[in-house]
């Protein structure tokens, strides 16, 4: 029988806040990008670009504005949720060199900073305070030091 989800929730620090705005910046430096060399075509300093690179330009700007709407609700909501899980693995993201990305039993893949993962150990129980829509762990405390799933 499983165990019943505890869920509780807590404010986000300023600092959290304003680390999930980091992740609207892609967004917004690519538009800007777009809109200045949309512009030097219309007035006729680049030669028009192929229907391939329109539909590049919005297959990256559906994936960073998804992104951002991800972080963007995170803040608005204005906390993390808190929940108990186990850690399932724990590895090196290939995306940033400075993050891990945790897998969670229950909860899934996490991204994971370093000085929040880095004493991290597999197949703990953790009470693990997360932002869901930008997949952010912001902390891990042991729940149980003695409780190791084999």
């Amino acid at each position: 029988m499983t165990e019943p989800i505890s869920r509780s929730t807590v404010v986000l620090t300023a600092g959290q806040k304003f680390r999930l705005l980091g992740r609207v910046v892609p967004l917004v430096g690519f538009g800007l990008l777009v809109a200045a060399y949309l512009v030097t075509i219309n007035l006729g300093f680049f030669p028009p670009p192929s229907l391939p690179f329109y539909a590049f330009i919005a297959v990256v700007l559906l994936f960073l504005g998804y992104q951002a709407f991800q972080a963007i609700r995170d803040i608005l909501s204005g906390v993390a949720v808190v929940e108990e899980d186990i850690l399932v693995s724990m590895r090196h993201s290939r995306a940033s060199g400075n993050a891990l990305s945790g897998k969670f039993e229950r909860l899934g893949t996490f991204r994971v900073p370093r000085k929040v993962g880095i004493s991290a150990a597999q197949r703990i129980k953790y009470r693990v305070t997360y932002s869901p829509g930008s997949k952010i762990v912001w902390a891990l405390e042991k729940t149980d030091p003695y409780f190791r799933k084999y």
